[in-house]
């Protein structure tokens, strides 16, 4: 079993980038304005929206799903 560090380090920047998709696409926000709100720079916003940070994680669907 990993240890909850390694888990954390990949799921947090997964579920920042869906956000960053939700809010800009769903929600019309730029990336300035999403990088206001989530307290981060408009270049993480950009790297997130291009899949360079975030990748994918095995449960995105179930998250979706139960929003």
């Amino acid at each position: 079993m990993k240890p909850l560090c390694e888990v954390t380090a990949k799921v947090i920047p997964a579920l920042r980038a869906m956000i960053v998709k939700e809010l800009t696409d769903s929600y019309g926000m730029t990336q300035t304005e999403v990088a206001e709100r989530l307290g981060i720079t408009q270049a993480a916003i950009s790297q997130y929206l291009r899949n360079i940070r975030g990748r994918q994680i095995p449960f995105e669907r179930e998250i979706k799903r139960d929003i």
